[in-house]
């Protein structure tokens, strides 16, 4: 489960830092969600947290790099964590100046790459894409994109036609654990490295956040919104045995283009599972 070697150990506690440092002043935080769904559950599928409605879905916007990750590494496209390294064209959408980088499996899970996932989908091609989606029984399992725009392989999952509910969300990560997906223990494990945030005591922290542009909805009359996810798992190595859990929230708030709300939803889950952790409700035996 460890990253071994020093170049992964190294990115690997920069992350930590990284992950560590986004908790730092939440209940400071100035604005609180209009909406909250979350969802904290054991190896057997058993709840030790939930919060708002969790079977209402939404786009998975950039959480669907999860699964995209797995069919890029299980198809032979993504090779290892830093293989394939590809650089942006003039035809990219580039929203923030570290996408103009060098991106690797790694940094484009970091830092959220969105071009990097729209030329691995056209690599994948829309039917294999499709059939690991209903393979997988993957939110509402949409993937056809704007009506009449023919986006679906590169905007399908970006407040368009696919969909997914926070509970959803963790089913499909339960899959992804319990090896249901048919992938390899190679890809398993890639998976691992490239989505590891930190830890929490000795929690291990795998997670992917996701975030939306503005948008309207007729609940919320007169303001623009935003939405957010984090999505992921926790495990500890205890008595030689691995324990796990895993989580996903999902929150509504109103747009401010200075702020992300996938940042926001995961400083908001990173706090609840420092409260698991210390009052103890993570120690018990699966």
């Amino acid at each position: 489960m460890k990253i071994c070697n020093m170049k992964k150990f190294i990115l690997s506690f920069c992350a930590a830092i990284k992950c560590l440092a986004s908790t730092e002043g939440v209940d400071a935080l100035d604005v609180n969600p209009l909406s909250v769904s979350m969802l904290v559950c054991n190896k057997e599928m058993q709840v030790e947290y939930i919060e708002g409605d969790c079977y209402k879905r939404y786009s998975p916007c950039s959480t669907f790099k999860f699964p995209l990750a797995i069919m890029g590494f299980n198809s032979g496209i993504l090779q290892t964590e830093e293989e394939p390294a590809w650089v942006s064209s003039p035809d990219h959408e580039i929203f923030l100046e570290s996408w103009r980088c060098l991106q690797t499996p790694h940094s484009w899970i970091q830092n959220s790459v969105v071009w990097y996932s729209q030329e691995l989908t056209q690599m994948l091609g829309f039917e294999k894409i499709n059939e690991y989606i209903h393979q997988w029984n993957y939110g509402n399992k949409d993937v056809s994109g704007t009506p009449g725009m023919n986006d679906g392989l590169t905007h399908s999952w970006l407040n368009s036609s696919l969909q997914i509910s926070t509970k959803e969300q963790i089913l499909f990560i339960h899959k992804f654990i319990n090896s249901e997906l048919l992938i390899s223990s190679e890809t398993w494990q890639k998976i691992e490295n490239i989505m590891y945030v930190g830890d929490v005591e000795d929690w291990e922290i795998f997670g992917k956040t996701g975030g939306s542009g503005k948008y309207e909805d007729e609940k919320y009359p007169d303001i623009l919104l935003q939405h957010g996810w984090f999505i992921g798992w926790c495990t500890k190595e205890m008595g030689g045995s691995l324990m796990f859990r895993s989580f996903a929230i999902h929150i509504i708030e109103q747009y401010n283009e200075d702020k992300k709300p996938g940042i926001h939803a995961k400083e908001i889950m990173m706090k609840k599972i420092h409260e698991l952790v210390y009052v103890n409700r993570m120690r018990s035996k699966d």
